[in-house]
């Protein structure tokens, strides 16, 4: 008994020195980020809630959440936000006595919540991750349940919302390769955190296990998919299509390759790709989308040679004019979701240069052709499903990319056919909101995991 309480001893000195290195190491970022923010807020004119990162929020939003019950919904950046915008809108619905308080760490998250979600009461950006912030937040907000999606997790919110009594649930987890040896690094850090959280939801196997590795409690576990299949748009829209290309006057022979999130190293691999493709195919269009719009000069520049350049907050303003071919650059926020619907092919980026990849689902699910480099390592699922099923298609290099979409364009009844098994994939893998939902109804009314999962 002596032995085992020494143990715990040490243990708990060993967590209590790392929160302290933590803090002070937290507390040094923070204040050296703050003039970053400061002049990056008004460099890129772009609003980086300064304010609210420090717990400085408006009285108006204050009093919303004076009185009533709160959930506090958080996804990191624009792809969970998407992933969470039907789940959000289950929980309002079926909660309707609950006020939501909806955070992003991003901006382009954040910018992406304010055009896509409705009937949220708060819309913010996370607490910086210091004590007397975090529980700052927690007094103003005051949530029942705090929920998580994909795994963003912060170790002074988790203990302080841990003290303060709120239920915690990690939504549709996964753990990345980087996220894992990261967290292992760290361990008894996050054995810690990890053991204040309810439930974890995660999307299969492997996450499950690993989180289970990093500390979290097998009895807390359960494998209940992704929500990011459960995406209200799924199969082909064509008069969606139509009505884009009017608006953006495309002609409607035009051959359209889509390359979306693309990062430094891969425009130009898709450029040479369309200038070869446009010697077979004259009425190619391609249309890009730069993971960071603020990227925008840079590809003109790349583009500079190429006679019918385009951007595309210039193209929504046309009137006249139609185009059958060149390069439309997309220099806004929060459309590509919708402009995928235009793909022929679709290609997703980060995957030619070593960055993990981008949401594959998205595009599958409205029926479209997916095309991806070999660099795929954060979506290992979303890839493997549409690979396995012959739904997408991976390419190592330029040639292969190129060949690729020769093919595909070559033969318009393999693209259909492709596109297809897609959305039926996407289609058939549906309904982790719905188990999500339920996981909530039985987390508040105190259930054990077993009990419903």
């Amino acid at each position: 008994m002596a032995a085992s309480t020494l143990e715990d001893l040490l243990v708990s000195l060993g967590v209590d020195f790392l929160y302290l290195i933590y803090n002070i190491l937290i507390i040094l970022i923070a204040i050296a980020a703050v003039p970053y923010f400061f002049i990056k807020n008004f460099s890129d004119q772009e609003e980086l809630g300064l304010k609210e990162r420090f717990g400085f929020y408006s009285t108006e939003l204050q009093e919303k959440f004076k009185q009533g019950k709160v959930i506090w919904i958080h996804a990191a950046s624009a792809g969970e936000t998407l992933a969470a915008l039907e789940l959000v809108e289950q929980i309002r619905l079926n909660f309707s006595d609950y006020k939501i308080v909806f955070s992003n760490m991003t901006p382009t998250g954040h910018q992406l919540a304010i055009e896509k979600l409705s009937g949220v009461a708060g819309l913010i950006y996370f607490p910086v991750d210091i004590s007397y912030v975090v529980k700052k937040a927690l007094r103003i907000f005051k949530p029942e349940v705090f929920i998580t999606v994909e795994t963003e997790l912060w170790p002074n919110f988790i203990k302080a919302a841990d003290r303060a009594g709120v239920k915690m649930m990690v939504a549709s987890g996964r753990i990345s390769d980087d996220t894992f040896d990261k967290y292992q690094k760290i361990g008894l850090l996050v054995e810690d955190m990890l053991g204040r959280i309810d439930l974890y939801s995660m999307q299969n196997e492997e996450a499950a296990v690993r989180i289970n590795e990093l500390g979290a409690p097998q009895e807390r576990i359960c494998i209940n998919g992704n929500i990011k299949y459960d995406l209200k748009d799924c199969g082909s829209n064509n008069e969606r299509k139509q009505k884009l290309m009017h608006k953006l006057k495309i002609e409607s022979a035009t051959k359209i390759l889509l390359a979306g999130s693309t990062h430094q190293g891969e425009e130009k691999i898709i450029y040479q790709v369309y200038k070869k493709l446009k010697v077979k195919f004259p009425n190619l269009l391609l249309i890009i989308a730069p993971r960071y719009i603020k990227r925008t000069e840079e590809l003109l520049t790349l583009f500079a040679e190429e006679k019918r350049l385009y951007l595309y907050s210039e193209m929504k303003r046309r009137k006249d004019g139609w185009i059958d071919r060149g390069i439309i650059i997309v220099d806004t926020m929060g459309e590509l979701a919708d402009l995928y619907h235009l793909g022929g092919p679709v290609f997703i980026g980060g995957s030619l240069i070593d960055r993990g990849g981008h949401n594959l689902i998205e595009a599958a699910a409205l029926g479209k052709v997916v095309i991806s480099g070999p660099s795929v390592y954060n979506f290992k699922e979303e890839r493997d499903l549409l690979v396995d099923g012959e739904a997408a298609f991976i390419v190592e290099n330029e040639d292969e990319f190129r060949q690729v979409v020769n093919q595909l364009f070559s033969r318009p009844e393999l693209m259909i056919i492709v596109g297809e098994r897609a959305a039926d994939l996407v289609s058939r893998n549906r309904g982790a909101v719905k188990k999500h939902v339920k996981l909530l109804q039985n987390l508040l009314q105190n259930k054990e995991l077993n009990n419903y999962v």
